[in-house]
């Protein structure tokens, strides 16, 4: 439970000032967390995948690095391989990015939760092209 604390309060720190449409960046974030809690509390690696989901955008969306969460010497390194595998890269190619997640299944499993949270905000919001985005994510990482 510290641990995850501990994401909580860095996702509550790092991501500070920013949005999610028009709301705080930490609705989304929640709204991941919920949806992990929803899809697999009963998986064996529970904790492990909220940690994950609190983080799944802190690399990629601020000036947090894969370093800087290492030296923390909180995070296990399957919770650090899911985060650098769930960070998109721009230079990735997208296939890539995709492969990446499917090989890791903390970080298949987070995205899996993040992209039904984009999914559910697009249909609220009536955004065609991100409904079709976030449907296809899905398809993409259901095995």
């Amino acid at each position: 439970m510290e641990k995850i604390n501990l994401a909580q309060a860095l996702a509550e720190n790092y991501h500070r000032g920013q949005f999610y449409g028009t709301e705080p960046y930490m609705f989304h974030i929640e709204e991941v967390v919920r949806n992990v809690e929803r899809l697999y509390e009963h998986h064996p690696m529970l904790d492990s995948l909220i940690v994950v989901a609190y983080l799944h955008d802190i690399v990629e969306d601020t000036d947090m690095t894969i370093d800087k969460l290492k030296s923390l010497q909180v995070l296990n390194s399957h919770e650090i391989s899911a985060i650098v595998a769930i960070t998109k890269h721009p230079r990735t190619p997208y296939g890539q990015y995709i492969l990446g997640l499917k090989s890791d299944p903390l970080a298949r499993a987070v995205k899996l939760a993040d992209a039904l949270a984009n999914l559910t905000a697009s249909i609220a919001r009536g955004n065609v092209t991100r409904v079709n985005k976030y449907t296809n994510v899905i398809k993409e990482l259901h095995v």
